[in-house]
């Protein structure tokens, strides 16, 4: 190496390394890293990775069936609308999808009639295809879901989730027709589980014009029964459909499409 006003300046190997250092100071003058500190480094990788991934794949899962979720209840509000608009009428209660008994002259006042869905007409209607005897989710309709002794009948939609329904007239009306509202079942994966309530078997209600009915319901409870806190810390999530997959329905609606428990 020449200097400025003459002389030069022969670095060996060893002789760059410390001129290097005589620059540059401290950590920053090593030429790389040792084999230990690679080690360290990737230890602490793994175990951040080990603490973070389980969360973030529980996360996912849990949007996944939310999504899938909120499409088939998307498709159901949908399909019931074009119904109503198919038949010129603006409550399900006058289309053929929907048995409707109005009251006698010799009913209780205040008694508006009794109604419920023609499973048939419905499925016919909006394109479902009735489920395999041989699923899980037939079997559970056979019982009710363990929720009612109605006759249910289940089917496919057509992106492949799976929606039950009661066939029949079976709820009676009373003091305003704005109560109405129908049930459907849904399991957003069919067979493929875990088949719990509230994860990825839903129950949603409904009502007479296709929006989502919320009629009755304690808002400031239904989060702390999905969280299983306080006096509902020992229920059973367990069955394939029970109260839970009501409860958790809203808690996921109100909580801007997002399973928070």
């Amino acid at each position: 190496m020449d200097f400025r006003g003459g002389g030069s300046l022969k670095l060996t190997p060893q002789g760059f390394r410390g001129f290097f250092k005589g620059l540059v100071s401290g950590q920053a003058a090593r030429l790389g890293f040792t084999l230990a500190e690679v080690l360290i480094t990737l230890g602490i990788i793994g175990v951040v990775a080990a603490l973070t991934m389980p969360s973030l794949i529980n996360n996912y899962r849990k949007q996944v069936l939310v999504t899938q979720f909120k499409k088939e209840v998307n498709f159901v509000q949908n399909s019931l609308r074009k119904v109503m608009a198919d038949e010129g009428v603006d409550s399900l209660l006058n289309t053929n999808v929907i048995v409707f008994n109005a009251p006698s002259a010799s009913s209780s006042s205040g008694y508006l009639g009794s109604y419920g869905i023609n499973a048939d007409n419905l499925a016919s209607a909006i394109g479902l295809t009735p489920v395999a005897e041989n699923t899980k989710f037939y079997q559970d309709t056979r019982n009710g879901f363990g929720m009612s002794s109605g006759d249910f009948k289940s089917y496919y939609t057509k992106d492949g989730a799976c929606i039950a329904f009661e066939d029949g007239v079976t709820l009676g009306l009373w003091g305003n027709m704005d109560y109405a509202h129908f049930d459907f079942y849904f399991d957003v994966n069919c067979d493929k589980g875990p088949n719990v309530a509230g994860r990825d078997r839903f129950l949603l209600q409904i009502s007479q014009n296709a929006n989502i009915s919320s009629y009755g319901f304690n808002f400031d409870e239904v989060d702390k029964i999905c969280k299983k806190e306080g006096e509902y810390s020992n229920e059973d999530l367990a069955p394939a459909v029970s109260l839970f997959s009501l409860y958790c329905s809203y808690s996921i609606i109100r909580n801007g499409w997002n399973m928070v428990y």
